[in-house]
């Protein structure tokens, strides 16, 4: 659940604010480093003996990062911080699914393929260029720099070749020449390309994968292609998916491989026609390359996935990599041999975290994130003193503490039970640090900050058996009652969904709250759940993915009541007909009265960005805004008082509320808070700062030379009262303010000043205002002492409501009957006898006690009634 921890309404006008943006707004990148790897690639830095380039790809807009690694024999090998590529920034455009890269010795140059176009980039120069395209009638399927050559892989249509070319490389990294004389169709005997996963020599695997894999080597490229071995692969088992290919020191050949379970490694030698299958032991899926380390003339390291053998990958040599020690986790990614050092091996391989290296050949794994902002993050949950919050993201699960001290400190990534990315959702219970829940495909609690975690739920096992695929994108626990515990979750595949579950005892146990379904098992894809107090019962907002398959569709908000032993679920109207097709991304309860919702309405033609409110005083039905000249849809939203954040792409938009005692409000104008570099998605929103969690990292936004944003009204309601409007508001930062303009309108658009209180440092401020309006509204403007005006949200105030009514005495036997202030307008008394007759009438101008004289009535019970506009008031009394 993406939640923020607010003051509450009160039962009458009450008003939280923020401050203007016209002031400068920077971003301070918090130290959460890392992000998931597509690609590694190294080369020799050229004129050194030790010294090798490293790029790497992310899944995230912030596409390339480069360091720099000195490996040899006789000191500890050593890595600078990443830093990103200049030209492959989020705002230039390139993307998060660079899969295939390349590094040049020479010129220090990074080359990469998308979308079959061959560029090269810089680590010191921001220039991008295109360094190699194919005609209309060319596919290119990958490309390979090894040495000073860069060889290509491609398909010509016209002739239904696959074909080999290469150039040759100068110092600069420029081609000197393209020469394509070599097909490996060769009469069909060898299939067309699918995946290069190693070189050995001068001689290149080619390889298809799947359950019924093949490879090819070809050799001797240069002087004329040359077939060594094409091979089907027959006799390995077909319950394996086989998905990289390698060539060890010694001319043994490997492929790799996973049947969800266990990784399977497969080698013979070249002249061999009998394959040795080896199951590893080692769980998880397959890694995406094999490599090689010859630590003694005979013998070699085999790495691949997470796992290494330490003696040619023979059975029972397997391990994982950390396996002595470890600080983060490896994952199946790719894998990178980049030399010796005194203390052996050196390899750079993927992890939980992001990136990481062994330098004793695998049994020792430390992390090398520093610089590597890529990290995903999907939720975040905070303390009300902001000081203590959890964060999950596709590098594992942190903590902060004294968040707002002097002592910000960030944990290192948790994978609870050494679980794995991506974690979608963190939860603390009620206001306890200590207590959280987080979520990748099964929910995690831990009650001592981390040092422990227990598994306490997961939707793959019986009776629901949902899939690995699944999200646990959201956790919720109720504030009221913190044994109760809500958990939403998505199911990845098309065809699938995923469902509502529960706990009533802190994630002991869990029952599934069915939304659509009638039986246990799919139902919804939930993408957030928050849960509330109302009339007396918990109550869970539930936003969903829509599905027009089912009858009904499912779509929008759904909404549950507890009513102590059973949910009660219905289908909110959030916007249009029931049919319509809305996707819910994000809710926040900004009080108990309030509601925000995110996300977006699908019209067959474009998805348009959606956001809703709700305000609970009236129970009034859900009022929503369509913006249709966006497409897209609302990620993420946030309050700060009166205001709401809400994020689209790489905007982050607010706007301002205005409530009134019945419940109803105003909008103002959208406005552009921040953006963040094109191609970069904001994926929650929450406030202290204004945090933003996105695609490529954490990001605080606050205001110039300040910690917090300088304007910080957390109080601003007026109240009617017998004597005028009485207005008060309450700054934290008041030591900031040189004076407070209190201005007011009869129409809401005018206003005019009508005091001018300076500060006295004293944060509370209260006036009274004898208004002639029916309705006047009242805001703020604010001189601080940097010379800048600021304005404050509008309220608004009814004079005409009866706010009490106290009649004394009563019983009474003769006199006059006593009526103390309760509103400020005119009101008529009324006074009927118990069969309806009126009795009496009078005409009063406002005052604070009012006197009846009620001797002409006979003994007897009488109904008194107050009116003031349309409100009434109505009361017995008994005259003696």
């Amino acid at each position: 659940m993406k939640k923020i921890f607010l003051f509450l309404f009160t039962a009458f006008l009450f008003f939280n604010n923020l401050e203007t943006f016209a002031q400068i707004v920077v971003t301070n990148v918090q130290p959460l480093y890392g992000g998931r790897i597509n690609a590694i690639a190294s080369a020799p830095v050229t004129g050194t003996t030790d010294k090798h380039h490293v790029y790497i790809t992310t899944e995230s807009a912030n596409t390339a990062f480069y360091a720099q690694a000195t490996v040899n024999n006789t000191t500890v090998a050593s890595i600078t911080s990443f830093a990103s590529v200049p030209g492959l920034l989020a705002a230039d455009g390139y993307g998060s699914n660079v899969q295939r890269i390349g590094a040049h010795g020479a010129s220090g140059l990074m080359y990469f393929m998308k979308e079959g176009v061959v560029y090269r980039a810089s680590a010191t120069s921001a220039a991008v260029s295109t360094f190699k395209t194919f005609g209309l009638d060319t596919s290119l399927n990958d490309f390979l720099v090894k040495d000073s050559k860069i060889w290509y892989f491609f398909k010509v249509f016209s002739s239904n070749q696959d074909r080999i070319a290469y150039s040759d490389l100068n110092a600069s990294g420029n081609a000197t020449n393209f020469v394509s004389n070599n097909s490996y169709i060769n009469n069909g005997i060898y299939p067309a390309k699918n995946n290069i996963t190693y070189t050995y020599s001068d001689s290149i695997i080619l390889m298809k994968q799947g359950n019924n894999p093949e490879i090819t080597i070809v050799a001797d490229l240069v002087t004329g292609s040359t077939a060594l071995l094409h091979d089907q692969l027959t006799g390995l088992r077909n319950s394996v998916f086989w998905r990289c290919a390698a060539v060890a020191p010694d001319g043994t050949i490997f492929i790799g491989g996973s049947d969800n379970v266990h990784k399977y490694i497969a080698y013979k030698a070249k002249t061999s026609s009998v394959w040795t299958e080896i199951n590893t032991g080692i769980d998880g899926t397959f890694g995406q390359n094999i490599e090689f380390y010859e630590n003694i003339p005979g013998n070699y390291y085999v790495y691949f996935g997470s796992g290494y053998s330490n003696a040619k990958g023979i059975a029972s040599s397997w391990t994982k990599f950390g396996n002595v020690s470890l600080e983060t986790h490896s994952n199946d990614g790719s894998i990178l041999t980049i030399g010796t050092n005194a203390t052996g091996g050196v390899s750079i391989l993927t992890t939980d975290q992001g990136i990481g290296w062994t330098r004793n050949s695998g049994s020792v794994l430390t992390e090398i994130n520093d610089g590597v902002v890529a990290v995903q993050v999907n939720d975040f949950d905070m303390r009300s003193q902001k000081d203590t919050g959890w964060l999950a993201s596709k590098a594992g699960v942190r903590a902060v503490s004294d968040y707002n001290g002097a002592s910000r400190t960030w944990t290192r990534p948790m994978f609870p039970n050494g679980d794995g990315s991506p974690y979608y959702a963190a939860e603390m219970a009620g206001n306890n640090g200590k207590t959280a829940y987080v979520g990748n495909v099964r929910v995690y609690k831990t009650t001592d900050y981390g040092a422990n975690w227990t598994r306490v739920f997961t939707p793959e096992n019986a009776p629901y058996n949902f899939s690995h695929h699944v999200q646990v994108t959201s956790i919720s626990v109720s504030d009221v009652d913190n044994n109760m515990v809500l958990a939403g979750v998505k199911d990845l595949a098309d065809t699938a969904r995923g469902g509502v579950f529960y706990s009533k005892d802190a994630g002991a146990t869990w029952t599934q709250l069915l939304i659509h379904a009638t039986t246990v098992g799919q139902d919804i894809d939930v993408n957030d759940i928050e849960t509330t107090y109302e009339t007396g019962k918990i109550v869970a907002y539930i936003g969903v993915d829509y599905d027009s398959t089912t009858s009904p569709i499912i779509a929008g908000i759904y909404k549950a009541e507890w009513n102590g032993t059973a949910w009660t679920v219905t289908k909110e109207s959030v916007y249009g007909s029931t049919s319509s097709l809305v996707r819910v991304s994000d809710i926040h309860i900004h009080s108990k009265d309030t509601i925000i919702a995110v996300g977006g309405y699908h019209n067959s033609v474009y998805e348009y960005p959606l956001h809703m409110q709700l305000s609970k005083t009236t129970s009034a039905g859900w009022t929503s805004s369509v913006a249709p000249s966006k497409t897209g849809f609302y990620n993420a939203c946030s309050w700060y008082g009166d205001t709401l954040f809400y994020s689209l792409k790489e905007n982050i938009n607010y706007a301002r509320l205005g409530f009134t005692t019945s419940g109803s409000y105003f909008i103002e104008t959208e406005k552009l808070y921040k953006s963040v570099d094109i191609g970069t998605e904001v994926n929650v929103l929450y406030y202290d700062e204004l945090l933003a969690g996105t695609s490529v990292g954490f990001y605080a936004f606050v205001g110039s030379n300040a910690s917090t944003l300088p304007l910080q009204i957390t109080e601003f309601y007026a109240t009617a009262t017998v004597n005028g409007n009485q207005i008060t508001w309450k700054n934290e930062s008041d030591n900031e303010i040189v004076n407070y303009q209190l201005q007011s309108s009869c129409s809401g658009t005018s206003f005019n000043t009508i005091a001018t209180i300076a500060s006295n440092n004293s944060k509370q401020y209260s006036i009274t205002d004898k208004s002639n309006c029916g309705i006047t509204y009242y805001r703020l403007k604010t001189l601080n002492n940097k010379g800048t005006t600021e304005y404050s949200n509008t309220i608004k105030v009814i004079q005409n409501v009866i706010h009490s009514l106290k009649v004394y005495p009563n019983p009474i036997t003769q006199g006059f009957l006593v009526m103390e202030a309760f509103n400020n307008a005119k009101n008529t008394v009324t006074i009927y006898d118990y069969l309806g007759k009126e009795k009496m009438k009078q005409h009063f101008e406002p005052a604070s006690i009012i006197k009846i004289n009620v001797d002409h009535l006979q003994k007897g019970t009488y109904i008194l009634q107050v009116s003031s506009g349309t409100e009434k008031k109505v009361t017995t009394i008994i005259i003696k």
